[in-house]
């Protein structure tokens, strides 16, 4: 499993070190010309809120016997419903051109008696067991747009960009029956997911703006890695003295990812979607 997750950190290392490439090299060349911001993309936007999050995670790992897909929310009891803050920035660096760069993560925890045998990574998990699980979920956000259409009320842009995900999981139980060995266990899994779309951006009257950005990733297999994801989000706001505003958005993110190593498979199927109240502020 150590060179599974190696060669993914590797891929995941060389598309982020090219991806922010990229970026730097298109920042230095909007640099020739002035960024002439909009009422729907202005220069420099930063957005902070809250999440009400609705999450499904299907896990499974296999190492010298087949692992069990494990469901953390319902086998294992981790809340389903959980609340996370996002922050994302803006940058609109020239008149065609702008970037993003965001994060949100999870950590929860729960404990639940199994009723059916798992096994981990090459670590089985007795049935009536108490399992203590801890996953926890971060993401990193970069992503680049170029606006075919930009106008001062409305604009339309291709979308490219990377969602670097981490997500680290454990399980611990104490059999019964007064045994006193621990059985633990831990797995991280990176995984980078590069994602094409588009964005779009219209103004009603002087205060509404309405946002839409929909990324893919159509299933692919590569090497040994098969993977699909969706990114989905929506957002009507509310601005008001200028340079502030809110917001109440849908975010919908979808990823189903398996690798395949020297006798280990990594399996991850991950779904997250709910609503966001945020505040901005522009300038």
């Amino acid at each position: 499993m150590t060179k599974l997750i190696e060669k993914v950190r590797n891929a995941m290392s060389t598309r982020r070190a090219v991806f922010v490439s990229l970026v730097v090299l298109m920042s230095v060349a909007g640099q020739q010309a002035l960024a002439q911001g909009t009422p729907v993309n202005p220069e420099y936007t930063f957005t902070g809120g809250l999440f009400v999050e609705s999450t499904s995670t299907k896990l499974t790992v296999t190492g010298d016997v087949p692992g069990t897909e494990i469901d953390f929310e319902n086998e294992l009891g981790l809340d389903d419903n959980a609340n996370l803050s996002r922050f994302k920035f803006d940058w609109h660096f020239a008149d065609n051109h702008s970037v993003r760069f965001g994060y949100y993560g999870l950590n929860r925890r729960a404990s639940k008696e199994i009723d059916t045998e798992i096994i981990f990574d090459d670590v089985t998990y007795p049935i009536n067991s108490t399992v203590t699980a801890r996953l926890k979920t971060t993401f990193y956000e970069a992503s680049y747009t170029y606006w075919l259409m930009s106008r001062e009320k409305s604009a339309f842009g291709i979308t490219g960009g990377l969602v670097a995900m981490s997500n680290s999981a454990r399980l611990t139980v104490e059999p019964e029956g007064g045994a006193t060995t621990q059985i633990d266990r831990r797995n991280s899994v990176d995984l980078p997911v590069i994602l094409i779309g588009g964005s779009y951006r219209h103004m009603f009257g002087e205060n509404i703006l309405f946002t839409a950005d929909a990324t893919f990733l159509p299933s692919i297999t590569y090497d040994k890695y098969t993977g699909s994801s969706t990114n989905i989000n929506a957002a009507v706001e509310y601005e008001f003295l200028q340079h502030y505003g809110v917001g109440l958005a849908y975010d919908m993110f979808g990823i189903d990812f398996e690798a395949e190593g020297n006798n280990s498979i990594a399996k991850l199927e991950y779904d997250i979607d709910g609503p966001q109240v945020y505040f901005k502020f522009f300038w």
